[in-house]
């Protein structure tokens, strides 16, 4: 990483590409992997490399405008670590903390900050968000079920039970998995 404390102008283009990407309201995808969706499993992998978005300002891009909060929660927990190599990403991690939109993913960085870092902070903290999100995933699919069922028991009409299912699968982080079936 041929960097400034930290970072590289690889990761701000990849941050600014994400920023684009929210706003166009495509999906962040692997790098390199146009057909491969960016999921929370993913982040919380450590031994993936994700290239340019394990970039400080990347992360912290996601962190902060991801509109779901296990995306978020994942992001938030990948860059973790990084915040005990300078002083400068430790504030810009307590920045990300500030200013998410996601009240799990401002009470995990406040417990990593408040803790300085420690190794072992961010190893708990890692364990609930993958938690959080084995969670979220189990309440997205519980809901689309129970959408399945109220189709075919006729008290919910075709097209709301399409709308329904797009914002559920967008929201789970479950279009690739879910649409392909």
């Amino acid at each position: 990483m041929s960097n400034l404390s930290g970072f590289s102008h690889a990761g701000l283009k990849a941050a600014l590409d994400i920023k684009e990407s929210y706003k166009s309201g495509e999906p962040i995808c692997v790098p390199g992997e146009d057909h491969n969706i960016l999921v929370p499993e993913y982040l919380m992998n450590h031994h993936l490399d994700l290239q340019t978005i394990e970039d400080p300002i990347a992360l912290a891009m996601m962190a902060t405008r991801d509109p779901e909060a296990p995306m978020a929660l994942a992001e938030a927990a990948r860059m973790s670590p990084l915040g005990r190599k300078t002083r400068l990403l430790a504030g810009v991690y307590g920045l990300v903390g500030e200013a998410s939109r996601h009240p799990v993913v401002r009470k995990c960085i406040a417990m990593i900050t408040d803790q300085a870092f420690d190794p072992d902070t961010i190893a708990l903290a890692r364990g609930h968000a993958s938690k959080f999100i084995a969670r979220s995933r189990r309440d997205y699919t519980g809901a689309l079920r129970a959408n399945l069922k109220s189709l075919l028991d006729g008290s919910l009409l075709p097209r709301v039970f399409v709308r329904q299912f797009f914002d559920l699968t967008e929201a789970g982080n479950m279009r690739a998995d879910i649409r392909r079936k």
